[in-house]
């Protein structure tokens, strides 16, 4: 089983009710992890639950404890088992990637008020992205009580935590060139990398380096500024992802595979929650603020959330 394949819940759960609460699928590269509650949740994450152990260590070396609250590790939180890890560029079969150049330039066009404060390509892109523009960022956070709230959202379905592991190699600040290359292929058409170094260029003044097809087809972890009281809520950060070229020469998003986490076994953790779970964990993040105002505090958001909360009390 591969994170990214389309799996029915029923298979991917099944015989996980009741009293169990980890499957190490053996002839998958997946283990999941039942999440029952917050606090249980919390000390899984700390090493300190007895799961931590049956998990297993998410090191090769045999010396470092399975806490997962290390600088390097980021999470995701989807409503949804099966909902596909990708970036909204390459999502529904790709529909979007020979569009990319055009929803990049046509948003810079009709809303250049919106941009004209973006020094790098990386974050007009993250601006797109708040604003539900299909590009090559991929979501993630700092903060594990905010993916448990995302895996949470929407309460009919089983949701899921999933979890990157980033490097020196691969983690990045927005200014870097590494993600400068990445971020400005959405200027170009084609695979042309005299003019992909010209729109570094542009933005880094001091760029020199001749661009190889292999810095296209990396994945980034972009430590970026909390420009916006709602990135600043939920620690966001950025997954940037280049670009691959199939057997038929087709644009496919680079490998998210070797940025997941992986414990001893080399096997993905994958936390779930059963959705008939979720409204009672909601509960519990709601009496330590983690809320729908909390998360998604633009006003607009905060009146949704108050009329929500006050028309369930009124009942």
């Amino acid at each position: 089983m591969i994170i990214n394949e389309k799996l029915p819940d029923a298979l991917r759960l099944s015989g996980l009710h009741g009293d169990c609460n980890i499957l190490n699928l053996q002839s998958s590269k997946v283990m999941l992890v039942k999440i029952n509650s917050v606090s249980e949740y919390l000390r899984i994450l700390n090493g300190t639950d007895t799961k931590s152990k049956d998990i297993g260590n998410y090191s090769k070396d045999e010396n470092t404890n399975s806490n997962l609250f290390t600088e390097n590790v980021y999470f995701r939180g989807q409503s949804s088992l099966n909902y596909i890890c990708e970036t909204g560029l390459y999502r529904n079969n790709g529909r979007y990637i020979d569009s990319e150049r055009k929803l990049f330039k046509e948003m810079l066009i009709k809303n250049p008020d919106d941009f004209k404060n973006c020094n790098y390509t990386i974050e007009k892109l993250a601006k797109m992205q708040h604003y539900g523009v299909p590009t090559r960022l991929l979501d993630l956070t700092k903060n594990p009580l905010v993916a448990l709230y995302f895996a949470c959202e929407n309460t009919k379905k089983n949701g899921e935590i999933l979890f990157f592991k980033a490097s020196d190699e691969n983690e990045c600040y927005s200014d870097s060139e590494e993600v400068s290359i990445i971020a400005n292929l959405s200027q170009i058409d084609e695979i042309d990398l005299s003019k992909l170094s010209c729109f570094v260029k542009s933005e880094i003044a001091q760029f020199s380096k001749d661009i190889k097809q292999q810095d296209l087809e990396k994945c980034l972890f972009v430590k970026t500024n909390y420009e916006n009281q709602r990135i600043r809520n939920q620690q966001g950060a950025f997954l940037i992802c280049g670009i691959e070229f199939d057997k038929e020469s087709k644009k496919v998003q680079a490998k998210l595979e070797s940025c997941q986490l992986k414990n001893k076994d080399n096997k993905k953790i994958i936390f779930y929650i059963l959705k008939s779970e979720k409204q009672k964990i909601l509960n519990e993040l709601e009496r330590i603020n983690i809320t729908k105002e909390f998360i998604y505090p633009e006003i607009d958001d905060v009146a949704s959330f108050l009329k929500g909360k006050y028309m369930e009390s009124d009942r």
